[in-house]
């Protein structure tokens, strides 16, 4: 029996939770299609509906649910993002339940970085203590976007190591609003993509085209219910749960950590090389300016995930 020692050091009183659990929450799905499931009352799916802000989550639940879903997770800074849950009969069998869990994922500014992290760790820790077993992820892209290029970026790699190489085989990373696009534009960003995720798709993850449609979305759902379970848990939960790790000692913590620590160098250096040219915001230089504010705001951040000392007292003493 595996020991749960998650610290809860993390947790808020606002956070968003599945509080609803049940022992038959823990299900074990077969790997061969179509599912069988008779005999196992109340199982629930559950799947994890991620990306950056903007991607088209709320359209996505709506083309799977058969109806409109108005989410509220609508600022695209995602400051104010929370967790959301849909829940809705298993088509295929409606004494089950489907429950799609749309959580936050980072935007293009990183003000908030560390606490959209945290929301997502405290949601996949606080599951996993409570014996919530997760059936797949699907991570959606915007291929319309070209713009949120390094965004988007931070996002995969955070997440791949929040997930950990070996979740990849439960993984789907659906690309969306292809109807807002040219195909041959669309096509050429979906190349860029398969790169980026080279290896977690060498590891067994896959990607897909969601079209908009109810269709589409269940070709999606039902690829992950025909995959392997998420018996184990996700790297994050068992660094928070069974080894008792915080956020900032986490492979997700860390990563983001070393990715900001990067970005406020790059900047330092950029503003060193405009004031070496006598550009400063007194000679009118707004850009520097801004280079400023952006290193202070990514600087404040890398502070939030240094494990301050009273956290390490608390670690010492096996207070929680």
């Amino acid at each position: 029996m595996k020991k749960r020692r998650w610290r809860k050091a993390e947790l808020k009183p606002d956070d968003i939770l599945l509080k609803d659990a049940r022992p038959t929450d823990i299900v074990i799905l077969y790997v061969r299609r179509p599912w069988s499931l008779a005999g196992k009352p109340n199982i629930y799916f559950r799947f994890r509906v991620m990306g950056p802000s903007g991607v088209g989550k709320s359209t996505f639940i709506s083309a799977a649910v058969g109806r409109n879903v108005t989410t509220t997770n609508q600022n695209l800074l995602s400051s104010v993002a929370t967790a959301q849950h849909t829940i809705f009969p298993y088509p295929y069998d409606t004494s089950r339940r489907v429950v799609l869990v749309d959580l936050p994922g980072f935007a293009d500014s990183y003000e908030r970085d560390v606490e959209v992290l945290r929301r997502n760790a405290v949601w996949m820790a606080y599951s996993y203590s409570h014996e919530v077993k997760i059936s797949g992820i699907i991570y959606l892209h915007d291929i319309s976007d070209h713009r949120s290029i390094e965004a988007s970026r931070r996002n995969f790699h955070v997440f791949q190591h929040a997930f950990g190489i070996e979740a990849s085989h439960s993984i789907i990373y659906a690309t969306t609003k292809w109807d807002n696009t040219e195909s041959y534009w669309a096509e050429n960003r979906e190349q860029p993509l398969r790169e980026t995720l080279r290896e977690a798709l060498y590891h067994g993850a896959e990607m897909a085209r969601f079209m908009g449609t109810r269709q589409s979305a269940w070709d999606i759902i039902d690829s992950i219910t025909s995959k392997k379970p998420l018996l184990d848990g996700l790297q994050i939960q068992n660094e928070m749960v069974e080894s008792g790790k915080f956020l900032e000692e986490t492979s997700a913590g860390k990563f983001l950590r070393s990715w900001l620590q990067d970005q406020a160098s790059a900047r330092r250096r950029m503003i060193d090389e405009m004031e070496a040219q006598g550009k400063t915001p007194l000679s009118g230089c707004g850009r520097v300016e801004d280079l400023e504010v952006e290193m202070s705001a990514l600087l404040g951040q890398i502070h939030k995930l240094e494990i301050p000392v009273r956290k390490r007292i608390m670690a010492l003493l096996h207070l929680r």
